[in-house]
């Protein structure tokens, strides 16, 4: 990358010499900047300090200023460049090269949003500046140009807001073979976004009355929407697998209502298979997959996706896998599992503030019947099925199984399962939120309680105790199990000096403050494999969202070879606050873990902690276990609980 940006400043200074600027040093050139409003902060040789308004400050190469999200300040060059910067913009000057005649200034842009206006040179010279932005190369000859980089995604936009054919143009800044073939130009009332992969988009045409709305309220500091929320409509489109011109097979990509739908030939589940069959009767093939990945790409859509409703159907056997979107950075957003029992449909249904790019549909065994495209609004949390599914749930196929009962849409956040019905088990353990029957269990069994403190994942674990001066951590737990035939009973009892909850859309409690089980079902026949396979889980307890107790869930996920999925147990698991921390307990159904217990089973088991001790924030900052050499995927490293 910086190859690639000192190639671009020679030829740019080569450029200046050739229309007539002297081959002979300038005088030393600056920038004027000027505070509009208060939060404004200028770099001077490597010292940073507050620029009040009305004051002003030159700025030499190397110099860079800042606004906050409700500063504004302008930036002038010589006579020739004003830029306006605004909403945690920051600017740095990397090249100045002024003269009467002609001029040239490169500088790069992160955040924020600039309006840069450029005039022409006099007797027609031409003039030129270079943006360098996150993302993006922008070139400019007289016209006024807007560069927006969008707070809550990976995407930036450039807009012509008076620009002729061949004023403005921009290129991928990851773009290794970058030149004058590659740039796209940018004319007035066209707009472009530009993502940390792939090419700059289709250009597209806004409403110029909204946008100068939205660039009036960001330079008057009001709470302004994101400005691809003003620009593009949102995507509304409901697409069956009767659009589909072919059977969708490993390798091939085809268009589906504008987006690019392909498939890969092996997932985590192994070999892929695709065949066309009616599953749920209503006369249009869909597409049964075995073992297979779909992935959308709506990058072609000239429409914001920000709402994908899923339409899935099981066959004779029960289908299961998940559905993730991506964000434009091909970072994932937010992943759904589903398991769908025989003969009944589903639609996963996912919502975000931020935009979707790509979405991928895992699909171990089960049928794809479309997706819709929803925007958001007044019904926006509500699962739509696909157009060509006119009752739901689909009616079965004649050699499937009846359903029993009517599927229920998931809700775009993970839900809390209703409260299961639940009497004391014979082990004496009532789920509840109280530590008294833990207390009989410890004194009437030979269950024990197990306290560990060791760390196995550090990022932070050096903040301590606030009241202690010795090298202890701010996290210690203890853990306890016992079983009947129905369940696994397993309890925490967390010291933690600061409850953080997981606020994230997804299943990672892992990033909070959460207890967790690693758990190798086939001990015995495959004590010696030092890789997670299909009998290896894991389940991540949510102890609570804003305190423990509030909301406790717990997460099973497959840790089988490939990526990991992920889907919430229906299943008992309560919280409280104690003195110093949380407990927490559960009840983890055999039936679930698919084994049978009896005495002297052996499983493997790693009971570990997470710890996040900085709130508003999703990160999992340190880790301790009970299997004090424990690697996730090396259940060589777990431990052993044998049943009595």
């Amino acid at each position: 990358m910086q190859l690639s940006r000192l190639g671009l400043l020679v030829s740019l200074s080569l450029w200046l010499a050739a229309c007539g600027g002297s081959s002979t040093p300038p005088p030393p050139a600056f920038a004027q900047a000027n505070a509009d409003r208060t939060n404004v902060t200028v770099t001077q040789a490597g010292t940073s300090q507050l620029l009040p308004p009305p004051n002003s400050a030159r700025l030499q190469t190397g110099d860079s200023l800042q606004v906050d999200e409700g500063g504004r300040a302008l930036l002038r060059f010589s006579d020739f460049l004003t830029v306006e910067v605004l909403r945690q913009g920051d600017l740095q000057v990397r090249e100045l090269g002024l003269s009467q005649q002609s001029a040239l200034a490169v500088f790069g842009q992160s955040g924020g949003a600039f309006v840069n206006e450029l005039q022409p040179g006099p007797g027609g010279v031409d003039r030129r500046v270079t943006v360098q932005s996150d993302f993006a190369v922008i070139t400019a000859t007289g016209t006024r140009f807007m560069v927006v980089k969008e707070a809550n995604s990976p995407l930036e936009w450039l807009f012509g807001l008076d620009a002729g054919a061949d004023d403005l143009t921009v290129q991928a800044k990851n773009d290794p073979n970058r030149s004058a073939l590659t740039a796209k130009p940018v004319s007035s009332g066209v707009a472009r976004w530009i993502a940390p992969v792939g090419v700059p988009s289709a250009g597209v045409s806004y409403d110029t009355a909204a946008v100068d709305r939205w660039l009036a309220a960001v330079e008057r500091g009001d709470p302004v929407p994101e400005v691809g929320e003003v620009l593009w409509p949102h995507a509304d489109a409901r697409m069956d697998t009767g659009v589909m011109s072919a059977t969708l097979q490993p390798g091939m990509a085809m268009d589906m209502g504008g987006v690019s739908i392909s498939a890969e030939g092996e997932s985590a589940f192994g070999r892929a298979r695709y065949t066309p069959m009616d599953c749920n009767g209503d006369g249009i093939d869909d597409l049964s997959v075995q073992n297979g990945v779909i992935r959308l790409d709506f990058r072609n859509l000239l429409s914001r996706v920000r709402g994908l409703d899923v339409t899935l159907m099981a066959g004779k056997t029960a289908a299961s896998g998940s559905v993730a979107v991506l964000d434009p950075a091909v970072e994932m957003i937010r992943r759904v599992g589903f398991e769908i029992v025989p003969g009944q449909g589903e639609i996963v249904s996912l919502r975000s503030q931020q935009p979707y790019h790509y979405a991928e549909i895992a699909i171990a065994n089960g049928c794809f019947l479309g997706f819709s495209l929803t925007p958001p609004g007044p019904e926006s949390d509500r699962s739509r099925p696909v157009a060509a599914v006119d009752a739901w749930p689909p009616k079965p196929t004649a050699s499937a199984p009846a359903p029993t009962a009517t599927a229920i849409p998931p809700t775009p956040v993970p839900p809390t399962p209703a409260a299961t019905p639940y009497t004391p088990s014979p082990a004496g353990v009532k789920i509840d939120g109280e530590a008294d029957d833990w207390v009989a269990v410890n004194r009437q069994s030979r269950s024990q309680w197990i306290a560990f403190d060791t760390i196995v994942y550090d990022q932070q674990c050096s903040k301590r105790y606030p009241y202690t001066t010795t090298t202890e951590t701010d996290l210690a737990a203890r853990v306890i199990f016992t079983h009947d035939d129905a369940y696994l009973y397993v309890a925490f009892v967390v010291e933690d000096d600061g409850f953080v909850g997981y606020t994230g859309q997804d299943l990672r409690f892992f990033l909070s403050d959460a207890p967790q089980l690693l758990l190798d079902l086939d001990l015995d026949g495959d004590a010696n494999t030092a890789r997670v396979n299909g009998d290896d889980k894991q389940i991540d307890f949510r102890v609570g969202v804003e305190k423990p107790g509030d909301s406790p869930v717990m997460a099973f996920w497959d840790l089988g070879p490939g990526r990991a999925l992920a889907r919430l147990l229906d299943a008992p698991v309560a919280a409280m606050v104690t003195e110093n921390g949380y407990f927490l307990e559960a009840a983890i159904p055999w039936e679930v873990l698919g084994i049978e217990p009896s005495a002297g089973l052996r499983l493997g088991v790693a009971a570990s902690v997470s710890d996040n001790d900085t709130p508003g924030t999703n990160i999992q900052e340190c880790m301790i276990s009970a299997a004090p050499a424990r690697d996730w995927e090396d259940p060589t490293t777990w431990g052993v609980l044998t049943l009595e």
